[in-house]
């Protein structure tokens, strides 16, 4: 008996330890699958995060072909919202606004499912305003769906528009003259005698042509650097100061001209950097003088308010449509090519003032009528 009862404690002792242990290997599993559920939510959370920090549209597709996952920003450039398209299938993307884009990208998912392999396209909405889409379907392999991703790439290629028509127009500008120059050159070549007339003629035209040249390419170097440097070095400048130099210098080109002024104080001070002042202020009263006409007369007001000073020059020239009004400070862009090429601009120079201005944090902006004049108006920050 007493065997009996040492074997039935030992039993018991041996179920204790063995449950003991069962006990502590189950809450350790606990912990771990606890740990790994924690972990997982952890992952879930950082992906989302990352989606909807994308500045990309992101969009996921189950194998199902189910939409799992939509971010602010693809509901933003698809016109959409999520309680409309969460859970459903891809094909009733047609319920977004955009419907050239929601198109597209129901063909990339369907090709995505089928082929498994990565897609791309490309998307033009309005070939007025040529809104740019590009569109990237990626399979997920284990989950077997797909994301996709949406980007809003207008303004690159905006950028790269504006490149080409940049490089096409200097291409032209520059050929322009060194077409002149060269027929011209041939000609000196070709004639065996050539009068004292006809070749002070032809030097001045090449001469012209090589000074035009020369200011064109001045032009576009001081636009470079001017887009490539940082914050200006700005200090107090006295306003009318710099204009009555800038109308001396004009006047001394053009001593038939008449340019008055008129300001409400004897010093009127904004924060500037002067010699990029001066370029701004002559470049404008140049552009009066060229597109005057004769006699010149040009209106300037220089008025100081309670938080701004208002720049005012104003021309009786030849005007320009109110179509072109925006468009004057593009680069290269005049309103008359034939009238501007005889006078030889280019169509920088109102561009460089922009930039200026810009440097400023000054505003700029025309008012004018076809036939009566043109009127540029400024505004600063008063010093």
């Amino acid at each position: 008996m007493e065997f009996i009862y040492y074997g039935i404690l030992a039993f018991l002792f041996l179920v204790w330890f063995y449950m003991r242990t069962v006990r502590r290997n189950y809450a350790e599993m606990s912990d771990r699958a606890a740990l790994f559920a924690k972990g997982a939510d952890l992952l879930r959370a950082e992906k989302i995060a990352l989606l909807e920090n994308l500045e990309e549209g992101a969009l996921t597709v189950d194998g199902a072909g189910r939409i799992s996952y939509i971010n602010a920003k693809a509901m933003m450039l698809m016109g959409i919202s999520q309680d409309k398209i969460l859970g459903k299938e891809y094909r009733e993307l047609d319920k977004a606004i955009l419907k050239e884009v929601a198109t597209v990208s129901k063909k990339l998912i369907e090709k995505v499912l089928i082929e498994k392999e990565r897609v791309h396209s490309h998307v033009v909405l309005n070939e007025v305003l040529k809104s740019h889409f590009e569109l990237i379907a990626i399979p997920i392999p284990k989950a077997e769906g797909v994301i996709l991703l949406l980007k809003d790439c207008s303004n690159e290629q905006k950028i790269l528009e504006v490149g080409k028509e940049f490089i096409a127009n200097a291409s032209h500008e520059l050929r322009t003259p060194v077409t002149i120059i060269r027929g011209f050159a041939e000609t000196l070549k070709d004639l065996k005698e050539v009068s004292e007339g006809m070749y002070e003629t032809i030097l001045e035209k090449i001469i012209r042509n090589c000074e035009r040249m020369e200011s064109l390419v001045k032009n576009l170097l001081t636009l470079a650097d001017l887009e490539n440097s940082g914050p200006l070095n700005l200090v107090p400048c006295d306003l009318i100061a710099i204009l009555d130099e800038c109308a001396q210098q004009i006047l001394s080109l053009h001593p038939d001209a008449l340019i008055e002024q008129f300001y409400n104080q004897e010093e009127i001070s904004i924060l500037g950097e002067e010699t990029l002042l001066s370029l701004a202020f002559l470049n404008i009263l140049k552009n009066c003088v060229k597109y005057s006409h004769k006699p010149v007369s040009i209106k300037v007001i220089i008025e100081a308010r309670e938080d701004e000073v208002y720049l005012q020059i104003e021309d009786k020239g030849v005007g320009i449509p109110k179509e072109s009004w925006e468009r004057i400070f593009d680069r290269f862009y005049t309103v008359d090519k034939t009238h501007s090429r005889r006078l030889g601009g280019a169509g920088i120079g109102l561009s460089i003032v922009k930039i200026i201005m810009g440097k400023h944090d000054a505003k700029i902006w025309v008012t004018s009528t076809p036939g009566e004049g043109t009127t540029f108006h400024m505004s600063f920050i008063r010093f």
